[in-house]
């Protein structure tokens, strides 16, 4: 699954301000136990309670990326991989693996 938050665009170009944006992501893995959760990814931007473009949010971007990949070849490998990738772009970016579930990882990257 992949998603980019944007700050909102008008006809003329200008970005328009919002009060809060909430994403909640859950992913459930199914095993010989049940159904186990495997990523829950909570997203909260809330502008008019601070300036979220700035140190320790946004870091001055716009966009915010999210990209989450659930498959049982997922590795730390491939986790490097990705790291390597993006090291030469000019945003902060963060991969992270999530536990083993049933034999399933996932990854998530965000930027």
């Amino acid at each position: 699954m992949a998603e980019v938050i944007t700050p909102g665009w008008s006809p003329d170009g200008a970005s328009f301000r919002y009060e809060e944006l909430r994403l909640r992501n859950e992913i459930w893995v199914e095993g010989q136990d049940g159904a186990q959760l495997l990523v829950l990814d909570n997203l909260l931007i809330r502008p008019p309670l601070g300036d979220v473009t700035g140190m320790g949010f946004m870091e001055g971007f716009s966009h915010l990326g999210s990209l989450m990949v659930v498959d049982a070849r997922v590795d730390q490998s491939l986790a490097d991989e990705l790291h390597a990738l993006t090291a030469g772009y000019d945003a902060y970016t963060g991969v992270s693996l999530t536990a083993k579930t049933s034999g399933t990882m996932g990854l998530i990257l965000r930027s």
